[in-house]
Parts: structure tokens; sequence; C-alpha cells
């Protein structure tokens, strides 16, 4: 008969089925300490990549969630048992995703060429919608477009340019906007 033998992993914690209208906020839960048991054999060619620890999220709600960590969050290969994990429960906390419309303006670099001014500027679409966690949003009462260049224009000019959105939002409407720069003859 074969002995059996123990051995200890850090093994991350996979966050599956997050519904798609929530996020997580803060700082995701780090690795579990895992200790399995099994024949020698297979504890001895066990890599920590064959210890998987998951956690099914598709019933969370916004705020504070504890979750409770057993033996049926770890998957090991066949003859391989659990016999201790550390934490036995993380703290995951949610945040429910709102959609906002935000006007979009371009942001100018530059000067047209001398004797020319800008007389109008206008950006399509006008409004973008963005989705984001709360805080995400707050604060944007305004996207731009990334810097458009109109040193040394001496006439209107349309331009194709992307839009300059925060990483912390989940989506965006547009990725890219029309600026339409409209120069004149300074009189």
């Amino acid at each position: 008969a074969q002995s059996s033998s123990e051995v200890g992993f850090l093994v991350p914690l996979v966050l599956k089925d997050i519904p798609a209208n929530m996020e997580i906020s803060g700082p995701p839960p780090g690795e579990i300490e895992v200790r399995v048991s099994g024949p020698r054999r297979t504890i001895n060619s066990l890599s920590p990549s064959s210890v998987v620890a998951e956690l099914d999220l598709s019933g969370v709600k916004e705020g504070h969630n504890v979750f409770k960590i057993s033996t049926q969050n770890i998957m090991t290969p066949m003859g391989v048992e659990v016999i201790k994990l550390r934490p036995g429960a993380v703290d995951i906390k949610m945040e429910a995703l709102r959609s906002l419309s935000v006007p979009l303006q371009a942001r100018l670099r530059g000067e047209p060429a001398a004797g020319f001014k800008v007389s109008a500027v206008n950006v399509f679409p006008r409004t973008v919608t963005v989705l984001g966690a709360e805080r995400a949003l707050k604060g944007h009462d305004v996207i731009f477009t990334k810097p458009v260049d109109i040193s040394g224009l001496d006439s209107t000019k349309k331009f194709s340019v992307d839009i300059d959105a925060a990483a912390e939002f989940r989506s965006i409407s547009a990725d890219k906007a029309t600026v339409r720069v409209s120069i004149v003859k300074v009189k």
C-alpha cells in the first residue's frame, strides 16, 4: 500500500459568476491557504495550479458579503483531499453599476494660423452614456475627447478622435467622436 503525504499551497481565489450589474469595490480577496493529503506519489507530482479555489458570486448583494470558504470551494485531483484551509471566510464588498449620460466636449490644443480664430466647436455625439460604479461616476459632469491639434488651421476641419474615458468605467456608448472645428478670419 502507498503511504500518504501532505502538502500546503497558497492558491488564488477565483471569483465566478459576478452579476453583470455589479462589480467588486475594494480589494478582492487574496489567496487561500490550502493543505491537502493523498497518496505520496500524487502529492509529490502536485503543482499549485492543480488545486483551485472558486467562489460563486451569482447571489451577491450590494454592500458587504461574507462568504464561508469550505472544502466544496476547493477543486483537487482525484484521490487528493483538503484537510485544512484558511481563511474560513472572506468579505467581499460589491457595488451596483449605474448608467449616466454625460456631455462630451472637445479638448483643443494649439492655435489657428495667424489672422484666424475658432468660431465654433461641434462634437458628435453630444453626449455619451457611461456604465460604472457610483464612485467611478462621481465628479464626471463632462467627458473630453483626446486633444485635437488645431495648430496652424486656416479653415474649418473635421477630426475623428478617441474619447478620453476614465479606466474605471465598465463601458461607454462610444469610443470615437467627430469634432468639427469652425475657423474664421479675424476681422
